[in-house]
């Protein structure tokens, strides 16, 4: 995308993605630096405060300005700067800052920051991710247009430097390690049996594509995400017809069924007869399993 200029010869790119983008990159460059250097997005009109701003500081020294506390990060520190915080920045005079940046928004970048837990204004890690932000800055040089790929190459520098800065800073749970991903899609889907779950929403919040996630799943568990869904829908389906006298008709929504009827159709495939024939006959499949799954389901966060 071409390059423009800005007032302090700094150099940016704009890429619009349009609002319904999964990640929209509002400008991303280069600060060059001059002792001048002063921007404000401190009015409630301010574009960018729907924005995430990460920067980092390849030269030089830059304040920052937030809720009535001044900040600095020099060569080496990257700073991320929270959507809705009003701030300012402005260089050192006697050390100019040269910093790359990039402004984005949208849902792609909302759940990373939702995972990784950067609940505060501002963050300043000193971390290692030129790279990244050369990547980046390189990936929109070369690209006519804003197209899938390239927001979905963004996407991954993005994430990267949110994983290292996190990892810096201890913000990690393991448990969203590479390693125990499968663990963590079984503890998400036992959280939110009361709900349907779709794997393109697995795919977003564990930020891998649908093949390679259910790749993953199988790998360990031997089945697919949805397919262990099911049968932990199934199973709670036998503890409430078991133990309570709630209307199948009503049930199916509480174990996250659109339709009565899909969820007769599974019950009886996996059990070898209808939710109605279970409750009359009242077989003893009231397993300590189920009891569990149901426990859970009372402990989960409403959603």
């Amino acid at each position: 995308m071409k390059p423009h200029k800005g007032i302090f010869n700094d150099q940016y790119h704009l890429a619009p993605a349009g609002e319904d983008s999964p990640l929209n990159i509002y400008i991303a460059g280069t600060t060059r630096p001059t002792a001048d250097f002063y921007i404000t997005s401190q009015t409630p009109e301010s574009m960018t405060l729907s924005h995430y701003q990460l920067e980092y500081v390849l030269e030089g020294k830059v304040f920052i300005d937030i809720e009535g506390k001044t900040y600095s990060a020099e060569a080496g520190d990257l700073f991320f700067i929270n959507k809705a915080t009003r701030r300012t920045l402005y260089s050192d005079k006697k050390s100019p800052v040269k910093k790359m940046f990039v402004t984005a928004k949208g849902p792609l970048i909302d759940g990373m920051v939702k995972a990784y837990k950067f609940k505060e204004p501002i963050i300043i890690a000193r971390v290692d991710v030129e790279k990244n932000f050369r990547s980046i800055l390189n990936i929109l040089e070369k690209a006519p247009v804003y197209t899938p790929l390239v927001r979905d190459n963004i996407g991954k520098e993005i994430l990267e430097i949110i994983q290292t800065v996190a990892r810096e800073l201890n913000l990690v749970d393991t448990t969203i390690e590479r390693q125990n991903v499968a663990e963590n899609i079984i503890k998400y889907i036992d959280a939110n049996l009361n709900r349907k779950i779709t794997i393109e929403e697995l795919s977003q919040n564990f930020f891998l594509g649908k093949t390679q996630l259910i790749k993953l799943f199988k790998d360990k568990y031997h089945m697919t995400p949805m397919k262990y869904a099911q049968m932990q829908r199934i199973e709670l389906a036998k503890y409430y017809l078991q133990a309570t006298d709630m209307p199948i008709s009503s049930m199916h929504e509480l174990i996250g069924f659109d339709d009565v009827k899909y969820f007769s159709k599974l019950f009886k495939k996996a059990t070898g007869i209808s939710p109605r024939e279970y409750r009359t006959t009242r077989r003893t499949l009231q397993t300590p399993e189920a009891v569990g799954i149901y426990e859970k389901l009372l402990r989960a966060p409403k959603k």
